[in-house]
C-alpha cells in the first residue's frame, strides 16, 4: 500500500494544496519499503489528485486540505486522513500501528476553503 503525506521540512503539511512536497510510503507488511520524494510544483485543481493517482497512492495524509481536493481524492478511491499534525516519520509510525484518526467533519477541513480564498481550489 502507498501512502502520500503532504510535508514542509519534516512535518505534515498544514495544507495539502500548498505543501513543500509529498513523501510517498510503500508500506508492506507493516514496515516502510520505499520512500519517494514528489515536489509540489503545481497548484491548479485537480493536478494533485491526479498526479498522487498516478503514483498509486491509496492514502493521502495531511494537516489541513479543501473540500474539493477530498472530493476528488475520495472520487479516486484515495483515503484522505486530514486534521493530522507532527513530525513525518512520527506519523508513518503511529498510521502503521493504525493510531491515526479520521476526520470526517467539515469545519475541519482547511479553513481558507470557507472563507473565501481566491485560491481554494485544492
Amino acid at each position: 500500500m502507498k501512502i502520500a503525506i503532504a510535508v514542509d521540512g519534516n512535518k505534515v503539511s498544514e495544507h495539502f494544496g500548498r505543501c513543500e512536497k509529498f513523501l510517498i510510503f510503500d508500506i508492506r507488511n507493516d514496515e516502510t519499503k520505499n520512500v519517494e520524494e514528489v515536489a509540489n510544483f503545481k497548484h491548479e485543481p485537480g493536478f494533485l489528485p491526479k498526479l498522487l493517482k498516478d503514483f498509486g497512492v491509496e492514502v493521502v495524509i495531511t494537516g489541513g486540505i479543501g473540500h474539493r481536493a477530498k472530493e476528488l481524492l475520495n472520487s479516486m478511491k484515495i483515503e484522505v486522513i486530514h486534521g493530522i499534525k507532527g513530525d513525518v516519520d512520527d506519523v508513518v509510525e503511529q498510521y502503521i500501528k493504525n493510531n491515526l484518526e479520521k476526520i470526517e467533519n467539515k469545519e475541519e477541513l482547511c479553513e481558507c476553503h470557507f472563507k473565501g480564498d481566491a485560491d481554494s481550489r485544492s
